[in-house]
């Protein structure tokens, strides 16, 4: 049984519903259709957010998200995410939810150490396991007490980002079970977590993927997705995601105001994800491997502007009346395939662009296997229509600009 920091409440039933077909719309329909885009805050209108539980806070994505928080928060320091600024400030209060609290509140120190958060008195950061009651803080910086944080004009929101990596082995299946159950049952225990605030939950994000849609090694760009498309792909990845989005939308929660579906593509910045496996380290040449065919659609994002669309999702929907679940493709703007990613990474990257390697769709899953092969051979021309309509701006909006950011010496 999962307690609640405020109170300890019973947690809720979830029960499950199976969801209605509908057509593929590309994104020309999405903007004439348009988007829900005002936000109004139900019932309280001083209502704010005061309190955010993030799962995966120590991941790739939940480390960027982490900062960008306190970079856009009033008295950090740094380039942060502007646009709900004066929202931004009110948060007093992050928890990290680990199983190990103590490894993960020195991992995040060393991550954290420049933004000077223990000379910040405007916010603190907590790291706690789901069984105990207690956090242990970064820096030691704790200003208020937990329960300070939340009430009835003071809200809480969760970010869900875990889940194991679906590329690191083969799907064994008992690996299978490890990445199915490390995805949706966080996002029922977080779900029944926030629910147990009461009147002060609000607002829950959990975390998809663009495997919802169908994948192709096709670069024609006939088939361009939006997030209006409700059935998930026949293959293991739009099992895997649409189990997450279930979830998401038919856990029973009585408490929470809206729930958010972010579906990101493949994560682009320093020191981690698909950059780990394609640079040399240390020397920082780029290898041009070709995967497949090279003319996969290659839906990608700069980490920074997934973490800024976190937020932005989060801040835009806050206390909406509109009940209805908002999903938002965590994507670039630009299409590309992989042939085009890998060209431009090895002309930035090296002194001289290398010839390119070409890596043939059979000898791929001949070594990695079925899953991991289809992971890096076939993918699927996504568009970010939802944020796009509200205005979300993006920092690297094109292939090359992220590019050019992710090769820097800075």
């Amino acid at each position: 049984m999962i307690k609640s920091i405020k109170q300890q409440h019973s947690m809720a039933k979830f029960m499950m519903k199976t969801t209605a077909n509908q057509n593929v719309m590309i994104f020309h329909q999405a903007k004439q259709q348009g988007f829900h885009q005002n936000v109004k805050l139900a019932n309280n209108q001083n209502a704010q957010l005061s309190h955010l539980v993030i799962g995966g806070g120590s991941g790739f994505l939940g480390k960027q998200v982490l900062k960008q928080l306190l970079k856009s928060h009033k008295g950090a320091a740094g380039d942060g995410f502007t646009q709900f600024q004066d929202e931004l400030s009110n948060l007093s209060q992050i928890t990290i939810i680990s199983r190990n609290p103590k490894e993960t509140k020195l991992a995040l120190e060393k991550e954290l150490k420049n933004l000077n958060l223990e000379k910040n008195s405007l916010i603190q950061i907590g790291v706690k396991n789901w069984k105990d009651d207690d956090s242990v803080f970064l820096f030691n910086h704790q200003i208020f007490d937990e329960k300070e944080t939340y009430g009835r004009d003071k809200k809480v929101a969760a970010i869900n980002l875990s889940g194991v990596s679906i590329g690191k082995q083969s799907w064994t299946p008992k690996y299978r079970k490890e990445i199915f159950e490390s995805r949706t049952k966080t996002t029922l225990d977080l779900i029944q977590y926030l629910d147990s605030f009461g009147e002060s939950a609000s607002t829950f994000i959990g975390t998809s993927a663009v495997g919802f849609y169908p994948c192709t090694t096709d670069g024609n760009q006939t088939n361009v997705y939006t997030e209006d498309l409700t059935t998930p792909a026949n293959n293991q990845f739009g099992e895997l995601t649409n189990a997450v989005e279930e979830a998401i939308k038919n856990t029973n929660s009585n408490n929470i105001k809206n729930k958010i579906i972010m579906r990101p593509g493949v994560l682009i910045g320093k020191g981690g994800g698909v950059l780990n496996d394609m640079m040399v380290p240390y020397i920082g040449l780029a290898i041009p491997i070709v995967f497949g065919n090279g003319n996969q659609p290659f839906s990608c994002i700069h980490l920074e502007d997934a973490a800024n669309m976190y937020i932005h999702a989060l801040y835009q929907n806050f206390n909406s009346q509109n009940k209805q679940v908002a999903i938002y493709n965590t994507v670039m703007p630009e299409l590309v395939n992989f042939k085009q990613f890998v060209k431009c990474l090895n002309s930035k990257a090296n002194p001289f662009s290398f010839p390119l390697i070409p890596f043939p769709y059979s000898i791929v899953k001949t070594i990695f296997g079925k899953e991991r092969a289809q992971l890096l051979c076939e993918g699927q021309f996504v568009l970010p229509a939802r944020a796009q309509q509200e205005n979300f701006q993006f920092k690297y909006p094109t292939l090359d600009s992220m590019i050019e950011q992710v090769t820097s010496r800075k």
